[in-house]
């Protein structure tokens, strides 16, 4: 029994030595505030249209963004990555002519609206990486930097909501669109020492349904796992709901932080 227990030490040790299974997993969080900007308008076959930002007065507001990921060594699993941000803001207008907006109500003079809008990512996507060398550059040696091809999924679910009545507070009605859209996603990354370029998207039709969604962006590593990022994000989708048409989209400057463990 001891000369079988000594024949299996140098195997026991190796397998200890071994990474565990979770050492290959890499989770990652991020937090920010997202600048953003309304745009888009409802439309119906009335005909009548109303625009969000020139009519109803909806402009910049800022809302808070939130992101996990998990990402891996594994040749055949896929990179993973949720996302939520949210927006709400509300506004005082007054229209100079009478428009049917939700449900063929007719509103005119003073009105009071508010737009609760949000959406969840979920993202699956594969990564193929290649590293750079270190090449001259007049009296230095530089290293080219790495890239990274992402290739995915993105389940979308949009969540939006809009309020409108007379200031007097009659002739309440609403549009509420719940869209759950999948989406082809693609993206690259570029590292260059304590810096990561990147770009990535998403963008499909779907029977009354479109969504599309880019960011570009720059992080920064301040400390070992901690970064610091700066990027645009443009959001917006359509979709009909009953008789009304909601196009809305909403972009600008994102500021975060993100900790990968």
């Amino acid at each position: 029994m001891r000369l079988l227990f000594l024949m299996l030490l140098p195997l026991l040790g190796n397998l200890y030595a071994q990474d565990s299974w979770y050492d290959k997993f890499h989770p990652g969080i991020e937090a920010g505030i997202f600048m953003n900007d309304f745009g888009g308008d409802i439309s119906n076959a009335t005909p009548s249209n109303v625009d969000f930002r020139d009519e109803l007065l909806y402009e910049n507001t800022n809302s808070s963004y939130f992101a996990l990921t998990l990402n891996n060594d594994y040749d055949y699993v896929p990179d993973f990555e949720i996302s939520y941000m949210n927006v709400e803001q509300n506004k005082n207008a007054e229209l100079n002519s009478t428009r049917v907006i939700t449900l063929g109500a007719l509103y005119d003079g003073q009105i009071r609206s508010k737009i609760e809008y949000s959406v969840l990512n979920v993202i699956l996507k594969s990564s193929f990486k290649y590293k750079g060398s270190m090449t001259r550059f007049l009296f230095w040696d530089v290293y080219s930097g790495d890239i990274e091809y992402n290739f995915g999924i993105n389940a979308k679910n949009i969540s939006y909501r809009f309020d409108i009545e007379k200031s007097d507070g009659t002739l309440p009605s609403f549009i509420s669109v719940d869209s759950f859209i999948p989406l082809p996603y693609v993206g690259v990354k570029y590292y260059w020492y304590d810096f990561m370029f990147y770009a990535h998207g998403s963008a499909l039709s779907f029977l009354d349904a479109k969504a599309i969604d880019y960011e570009a962006g720059l992080d920064y590593r301040l400390i070992e796992k901690f970064y610091v990022g700066a990027s645009y994000m443009h959001e917006e989708f359509e979709a009909t709901e009953r008789q009304d048409t909601v196009y809305f989209k909403s972009y600008g400057a994102k500021l975060s932080f993100k900790y990968y463990f």
